[in-house]
């Protein structure tokens, strides 16, 4: 059963790396402890560390940073949305909160 309490999990394209720390400020502002690549994953940004961390039962919930230039990213496109997806389907309280932004 998902953590309410965990941790927010940040999708995004690194290209939007300012963006992206505006989102995690306005989080940590709230108390929401939150999970991004540049912080959590070690220097092999890796397929399995990132469905790992999509699978944990402390992360409580994913933000989707929509941008039209996520087409183009395939760690978004085939990692991170298909493990966001698996875990929505597991029912067991993890949610999804997409953003179109850009």
């Amino acid at each position: 059963m998902t953590d309410a309490t965990g941790r927010s999990f940040l999708s995004y394209r690194r290209t939007r790396i300012d963006e992206a720390r505006l989102l995690i400020e306005a989080q940590h502002d709230v108390g929401i402890p939150t999970w991004q690549d540049l912080s959590e994953l070690d220097e092999g940004h890796t397929e399995v560390l990132l469905q790992g961390a999509l699978a944990d039962e402390t992360t409580a919930n994913a933000l989707c940073w929509l941008t039209p230039d996520i087409e183009t990213s395939v760690v978004i496109t085939r990692t991170e949305l298909p493990s966001i997806m698996r875990r929505i389907e597991r029912s067991d309280g993890f949610f999804m909160v997409p953003v179109a932004a850009g």
